[in-house]
């Protein structure tokens, strides 16, 4: 996966995937190079599972054409020993713990201000 991320083309390709799914014409488009080269990354970043393919489509000139998109799994990297792994597990924990309780504040506040219509200018 990191060797799938080592070059800024790969970042750009990621990036751009991760605002919206993309064919490889496109992609090469708005990154301004050629879709060979678009098309490498992208082969690199979907044997990484870091993208996929969400789609197909056709061009004007009626080719079949994939179109790609970050996979749905969130991710985590983590870069460290084996026996850092349970501080980490312990992090994650108090960082849920903190702000799941405080998402359910604001879920509730939001619905009770929308149920009011609170701001409501109709």
């Amino acid at each position: 996966m990191l060797d799938a991320l080592s070059s800024e083309t790969s970042r750009a390709v990621f990036r751009e995937l991760n605002e919206q799914p993309s064919t490889p014409a496109a992609l090469a488009d708005r990154l301004k190079m050629s879709i060979q080269r678009v098309s490498y990354h992208l082969e690199n970043l979907t044997e990484a599972g870091l993208i996929e393919v969400a789609d197909t489509c056709y061009s004007e000139k009626g080719r079949e054409m994939n179109v790609y998109t970050v996979t749905g799994e969130p991710l985590v990297v983590f870069l460290g020993t084996e026996g850092d792994q349970p501080g980490l597990r312990a992090a994650f924990k108090r960082l849920s713990a903190s702000v799941g309780p405080l998402a359910a504040v604001f879920a509730l506040w939001e619905t009770i201000v929308r149920y009011l219509g609170v701001g409501d200018t109709h």
